[in-house]
């Protein structure tokens, strides 16, 4: 993730960081499915969205 993805994301309000933390289990989802059959070749994929979901869980946290 690069600095000015991480800066776009922490200045999003809480309802956007919702939405984008459910977009981003969908997106994870769908590589876990397409990693199981094979069709991804990119691993490294896993790893950026894990940092993504904790990045936003880590911000949801802390502006309750």
């Amino acid at each position: 993730m690069k600095k000015n993805d991480k800066i776009a994301i922490v200045q999003k309000s809480a309802p956007e960081l919702r939405k984008l933390l459910a977009e981003t289990y969908q997106k994870h989802a769908e590589h876990r499915v397409k990693h199981a059959n094979g069709t991804v070749k990119d691993s490294s994929l896993f790893k950026k969205l894990n940092y993504q979901i904790s990045l936003i869980t880590t911000l949801l946290s802390h502006q309750n």
